[in-house]
């Protein structure tokens, strides 16, 4: 599914509208001009854009200071199908839903009334306890094994390519609506027979063999802590756990490609900016289609899609659309 930062160009140029559009076309020592922001900014969605959000309140409300009377919302990580829920009913006031994924990539979701906002890149790793990434030896996982891990197909890591060490394999995921988990197994475990249902089946024989996680911030706990865990997690909340590289053997259909390269390809944003890690999304910030009066929303959706953020976006685990290259976005 291609996608274009149009939205970003289009938010610039609607908050651009509306605030010349008042009286006086002044600056203030922000450098904005001095209308007024209409309207309090409400965001509830994906955890893995969360802290980007609340990293983006504090310098927006500082430059635009005397234009902006508003609250910032940040929500609370409640997940990307959440968001989506929250801003089509208006929960809470909702007017921005923050989601790895587009409506369809849910399933159960449409676009229809929606403006698609892409303000970002998120990169999605497979993470391991300490004890399994030292047995790796720095050697990178099959996704075809990470598939058949999540399957049920392999339960120790010694049944795993290029791992020795005899322990049970804890299996954590994500629960339904996870914008990361749609990544997970739209680029990452293609095709993939593994259920919630099924989990919950194994898990009455075979106790804690699946773990389910509400959110980012908990999976990452799960997995630093658990010997034998294995989980899959967006590299802005990877700093303090172990990501093993990826071999990718899998062709569209969730099948082994037996003519696959088999280089490991360690999850990072040069490797997913050439092509050549596939596991990744964009980061979006929906709006509906008539949210063209509340320009407060748009300013600050506008503000993390801007120069002014790209640093902040860089050192916190993300990555920019203007960085892709074309073999990277095909097919996206």
């Amino acid at each position: 599914m291609k996608k274009t930062v149009c939205s970003i160009l289009l938010v610039a140029a609607v908050t651009a509208s509306v605030l010349t559009g008042c009286s006086g076309t002044s600056s203030n020592n922000n450098g904005a001009s001095s209308g007024t922001l209409k309207g309090s900014v409400v965001c509830r969605g994906s955890s893995a854009l969360f802290p980007l959000v609340q990293l983006a309140m504090d310098p927006f409300e500082q430059k635009y200071s005397s234009q902006f009377s508003g609250t910032i919302d940040p929500g609370a990580g409640e997940g990307s199908g959440a968001g989506l829920d929250a801003l089509t009913s208006a929960t809470a006031g909702c007017n921005i839903a923050d989601s790895d994924v587009t409506p369809e990539q849910t399933g159960t979701r449409k676009s229809d009334g929606l403006t698609d906002h892409v303000v970002a890149t998120v990169g999605v790793g497979i993470v391991v306890n300490a004890d399994v990434y030292t047995a790796f030896g720095g050697k990178g996982i099959k996704i075809s094994d990470v598939k058949k891990i999540y399957e049920h197909q392999i339960t120790n890591w010694n049944q795993v390519s290029g791992c020795s060490l005899n322990e049970k394999i804890t299996v954590v995921y994500r629960k339904k609506g996870s914008g990361t988990r749609v990544l997970f197994e739209t680029y990452g475990i293609k095709k993939t027979t593994f259920t919630d249902e099924m989990a919950t089946s194994i898990n009455k024989s075979s106790a804690n063999t699946y773990v389910m996680e509400a959110n980012s911030d908990q999976l990452a706990g799960e997995i630093g802590s658990v010997k034998g865990a294995i989980g899959y997690e967006t590299l802005p909340y990877c700093g303090g756990l172990k990501k093993l590289a990826v071999i990718f053997d899998l062709n569209a259909d969730g099948a082994v490609n037996a003519s696959a390269d088999t280089k490991a390809v360690s999850a990072s944003y040069t490797n997913i900016n050439s092509g050549a890690y596939t596991m990744w999304g964009y980061e979006h910030m929906y709006t509906k289609s008539d949210i063209a009066t509340d320009s407060a929303a748009l300013a600050f959706i506008s503000y993390i899609g801007s120069s002014d953020f790209q640093t902040t976006i860089l050192s916190n685990g993300y990555g920019l659309v203007s960085g892709l290259s074309s073999a990277a976005k095909a097919g996206r």
